[in-house]
């Protein structure tokens, strides 16, 4: 047995002419609303990017400082540079963007190597601390990036090595020191 689908008049039939007289679609109040959402969204996720640009600058500014930071060490280690306090000396020249030679022209100059005003540069500083233990002293290097060395700091990094008090020539001496022990 087949069943019959059976339409039945629900008494109104204004509103089943008026919904038949408009054709399907969306009205302006939709379009508009849906355009406003699309508007904010394109907004939000710029901001988004924007964020994750000026953190990947940061992440990369700090890989740098912590590099010349430990490159600084290192040879103070060596005895490559003096192990002296050092308030603030420039470490880096500013840098400055060079623009792309053009492979065309055969007679055009090279770009200035000057830094442009106002470009920021690396220094650094060195501090001797004593440590608890006498033959032992604390050697703070810290490298940070500013202007120059009374502007603010920017991109700062900080690394602490303990160093035998006393040097010979040679490297370390380790005469004095005791190394563990009862």
């Amino acid at each position: 047995m087949k069943r019959l689908a059976v339409c039945r008049p629900t008494g109104d039939r204004s509103r089943q002419t008026v919904a038949s007289s408009f054709p399907p679609g969306f009205s302006l109040m939709e379009v508009l609303l849906a355009t406003a959402i699309l508007l904010g969204s394109v907004i939000v996720i710029g901001e988004l990017i924007g964020i994750g640009r000026r953190h990947a600058e940061s992440a990369r500014e700090l890989a740098k400082a912590q590099l010349l930071c430990q490159s600084k060490m290192n040879e103070l280690l060596a005895g490559a540079a003096s192990l002296e306090g050092v308030d603030a000396e420039l470490l880096e020249e500013p840098e400055t963007e060079q623009p792309i030679p053009e492979t065309s022209s055969a007679d055009s100059e090279s770009p200035e190597s000057a830094a442009p005003p106002g470009a920021l540069a690396w220094w650094y500083s060195v501090e001797v601390l004593d440590a608890a233990h006498p033959a032992l002293a604390a050697v703070r290097v810290t490298v940070w990036k500013a202007q120059d060395e009374e502007s603010k700091r920017r991109y700062v990094y900080s690394m602490v090595r303990w160093m035998p008090a006393s040097r010979s020539g040679e490297g370390f001496s380790t005469d004095n020191m005791v190394f563990g022990g009862l």
